[in-house]
């Protein structure tokens, strides 16, 4: 009842927080910049307030030091605080910049990998993960630290890539985030209450993404959501689940992979365009129907994984 309570304040907070955190952002022109190699049918986006996802930082952080938050809780935090930080800095550098480029590709991955190094090092234990189908925990040893960098990294450019539509990254993120938490319940480990304070957070968020959206989350909000999903996996034994709980967002990075390598080799693309979300744009499909139709494949995906 607690955690219902402080999730519904907390997403209130959020909505009437990001009405005057838009007309900052507007005010001081913190807009985004449309990539040139995207559709043409994003560039009345251009301009559009970004970095949105300042308050995932920030809100599950207050609640943290005014709560006495515990080890798990600051783990999440810290989490938050790396790869949006990371993040941060790439958006305040394409603002800048006053172009989409921000951090180079060689940039941001090296200091994801310091990142989740460091947040590796935070924690006390995460080799014993629980396996898919065999349903009990097995101890991964030394494969376990290289899988939960894979894991960071790859989650939190995950996220990054599927962060193209109105919408699509945030819904997909609480779908993901609530079949894990649904996953800590069932194998009773502990739920850390600052997941429950950002998913609340990302559900105000919502009410100004939507589209036509008011707000970005940027480069802050999508690194930040991908690297807190794969450390909360980490802790709480899915590692190993990880994949399958965010299928939507496995689906974007393999797209881009795909592209790239068919390119490469073949000379021909595979997809109009990756990811896979404009992929679907360019077949007109509106964007209230690619994020309906990747969330249910999210909620799909994730009934799958609890059922393994």
């Amino acid at each position: 009842m607690k955690e219902a309570l402080g999730f519904f304040i907390t997403s209130i907070v959020a909505i009437i927080l990001y009405k005057p955190l838009i007309k900052f952002f507007k005010k001081v022109e913190f807009g985004q910049y449309i990539r040139e190699e995207g559709p043409d049918l994003h560039n009345y986006k251009t301009g559009t307030p970004t970095a949105g996802g300042i308050l995932f930082l920030l809100l599950p952080l207050i609640f943290a030091i005014f709560s006495h938050a515990g080890y798990l809780e600051w783990i999440c935090v810290f989490s938050l605080l790396i790869f949006g930080g990371i993040g941060l800095a790439d958006d305040l550098i394409s603002i800048l910049r006053k172009n989409a480029t921000g951090l180079r590709t060689w940039q941001k991955i090296s200091l994801q990998v310091v990142g989740s190094v460091v947040l590796l090092h935070m924690l006390k234990s995460y080799t014993r993960q629980f396996v898919p189908i065999y349903g009990g925990e097995f101890d991964l040893g030394r494969w376990g630290y290289v899988l939960a960098i894979t894991a960071l990294v790859g989650a939190s450019n995950a996220v990054n890539l599927t962060d193209g539509v109105d919408g699509l990254a945030g819904w997909n993120f609480l779908v993901s985030m609530g079949g894990l938490v649904v996953f800590s319940a069932i194998h009773s480990r502990p739920i850390p209450s600052t997941v429950l304070i950002l998913m609340a957070t990302v559900l105000g968020f919502l009410w100004y993404n939507s589209h036509p959206a008011k707000l970005f989350m940027g480069d802050t909000g999508s690194l930040a959501l991908g690297g807190v999903l794969a450390t909360y996996a980490i802790i709480n034994g899915g590692l190993l689940y990880l994949p399958i709980f965010g299928l939507v967002f496995v689906v974007e990075t393999l797209s881009v992979i795909i592209q790239v390598l068919s390119f490469k080799i073949r000379k021909k693309r595979v997809f109009l365009m990756s990811p896979l979300h404009h992929h679907f744009e360019l077949l007109q499909w509106p964007e209230e129907k690619i994020v309906a139709r990747f969330v249910i494949v999210s909620l799909v995906a994730s009934m799958v994984a609890l059922s393994m």
